[in-house]
C-alpha cells in the first residue's frame, strides 16, 4: 500500500507544475513611453486646493460674525461650506486600476 502511494508521486508521465517565473514589476504608462516618472508629492502638496482654501474662507467668515457683518459672514461661510465639501469629496476618493 505504501509503495503504491509513492509510485504515484514518483511517476514521471504526470505533468509537473512550471515553475514560477520572477514577476516583473508592472510598468506604468509613463514608464512604456519613456516619460520620466512623476516627482513624489509630500503631505502639503497632497491636500487638495478645496481643502486649503475652505479654511481660510471658513476664517474670513468668522472674523466678518465677529464684527457683526451678519450677510458678509453669511456668504463667507456658504463659500467655505462648498469648497469644504468639494475638497473632501476630493482627498476620499480612491483611484482603482482600470484592471
Amino acid at each position: 500500500m505504501v509503495s503504491a502511494q509513492n509510485e504515484r508521486v514518483t511517476d514521471p508521465s504526470q505533468p509537473r507544475p512550471r515553475p514560477k517565473t520572477q514577476q516583473q514589476e508592472k510598468k506604468t504608462l509613463r514608464e512604456i513611453l519613456g516619460l520620466k516618472p512623476r516627482p513624489k508629492l509630500n503631505w502639503w502638496q497632497r491636500i487638495p486646493w478645496q481643502l486649503k482654501a475652505s479654511v481660510i474662507v471658513i476664517a474670513v467668515a468668522l472674523l466678518f460674525a465677529f464684527l457683526k457683518v451678519t450677510l458678509m459672514a453669511i456668504i463667507f461661510g456658504l463659500i467655505g461650506a462648498y469648497l469644504l465639501v468639494q475638497g473632501l469629496k476630493k482627498s476620499f476618493k480612491v483611484r482603482r486600476p482600470w484592471f
